[in-house]
């Protein structure tokens, strides 16, 4: 049964490239968990004897206490636990093999991970008190890979911005196309940062939650975070609009291309009924909804029509934009950026460009040479010799979601 449920596990965690399942020996499973935050650990008398045996408790809880990864015990069977310090952090101490529905208790474990990702990481982050040391300059160097790419789409929500006077729409939806090494979340913390905005950011990975008309009210509700009850649509929308009254939210739905057609019948029904929620209440809110539709292989055509209804008006349509696919990057655009971090006041900025000009031939040897950004991006650190950074660079960017 353990075998069962650890591939069942591991199948169902593939979208958190962050968490791992507890396997092999001690020097396996350390080199597992370098690059790791959260830690599943399957708790049996078969897994504690072994832990034992492998010194395997000490040296997880010590990086447990060092707030350098987040355990999750998982109870699959009776066994005796206690005093070996997982009583401490097992928060449901039904054993898993008694379930009613096994199956249904295993993906709840996952949706909840899914669901407290971005909160058990930023906990880390913050807290951290060991591991690699941040240099000064990681934070200014990590804010300029904005400046890298997505100059197309850039000018292009400019000018959608321009064309709607000179302020965005309370919702607004933009398809984003590319590859998974395009940056997706790196060109909308981009537009956040460069923006200004003050945004509460979510993601909602479609092809884990597979929805559909019927349940993406839910889907978001939990998303982004406005409670556990069960509400109507309309409520949902009430707490939405309560939330624009303080802050901009960014929702992004990621992998659209999974099952196109049945994703958009479900992120259509969604934000043509918020739309037409804040319009039934008179006022639009102060701040603003930003969908950003994600489409990572960027093989499929899209029109605008695909994201309005059937009798869709004109102002629908204005809010949907198309934005042109991310390319890659050439040669000449590595040069630019790396003139524009010449040019910058930050001082640290201007050294990192000295010591990244001279090496720009090896990241890009010619000018039909081409790389994606998430690429070009571990290059740069890595020629500069600043790739230790690679992962406080990832969070700060928001590379690390990249699935």
């Amino acid at each position: 049964m353990m075998e069962s449920l650890r591939k069942t596990l591991k199948v169902a965690l593939r979208a958190v490239p962050t968490a791992i399942l507890i396997d092999g020996t001690l020097n396996q499973i350390k080199s597992s968990c370098k690059d790791c935050k959260i830690v599943l650990a399957l708790i049996s008398d078969d897994y504690l004897s072994k832990a034992m045996d492998l010194d395997l408790d000490d040296w997880l809880f010590g990086l447990k206490n060092n707030n350098q990864i987040h355990i999750l015990p998982i109870l699959l069977e009776e066994c005796f636990y206690e005093d070996t310090g997982y009583e401490d952090i097992l928060s449901n101490r039904d054993p898993l093999k008694d379930s009613d529905n096994v199956s249904k208790a295993i993906k709840k474990i996952a949706m909840d991970i899914r669901r407290e990702k971005d909160n058990i990481l930023d906990r880390l982050s913050e807290g951290s008190v060991a591991g690699p040391v941040v240099q000064e300059n990681t934070f200014s160097i990590a804010q300029s890979f904005y400046h890298l790419n997505y100059e197309k789409q850039k000018n292009e929500i400019d000018q959608f911005y321009t064309d709607s006077g000179g302020k965005f729409p309370t919702v607004n939806v933009f398809l984003l196309r590319g590859t998974n090494k395009c940056g997706h979340e790196l060109l909308v913390r981009s537009f956040i940062n460069i923006e200004g905005f003050k945004a509460d950011v979510k993601r909602l990975p479609l092809p884990y939650y597979a929805p559909t008309e019927n349940q993406i009210w839910p889907l978001v509700k939990d998303t982004l975070e406005l409670g556990r009850a069960p509400l109507s649509s309309k409520a949902i929308a009430k707490k939405i609009i309560d939330k624009l009254k303080i802050t901009n939210i960014v929702l992004q739905f990621n992998d659209i291309h999974v099952d196109r057609t049945n994703f958009l019948k479900a992120i259509n029904k969604f934000w043509h009924e918020l739309n037409q929620f804040i319009k039934d209440q008179g006022e639009a809110p102060p701040h603003h909804f930003f969908i950003f539709v994600n489409d990572r292989k960027n093989q499929d055509e899209y029109k605008v029509e695909d994201f309005l209804p059937s009798e869709h008006t004109t102002d629908l349509e204005s809010l949907v934009q198309l934005l042109t696919p991310i390319s890659p990057i050439l040669k000449k655009d590595l040069s630019q950026w790396v003139t524009v971090l010449k040019r910058d006041s930050n001082p640290e900025l201007k050294n990192f460009s000295k010591k990244l000009r001279p090496k720009i031939t090896d990241i890009l040897p010619d000018d039909t040479s081409t790389m994606f950004v998430v690429d070009v991006i571990k290059k740069v650190l890595e020629v500069t010799e600043l790739d230790n950074q690679i992962g406080t660079i990832e969070k700060i960017t928001d590379l690390w979601q990249e699935e």
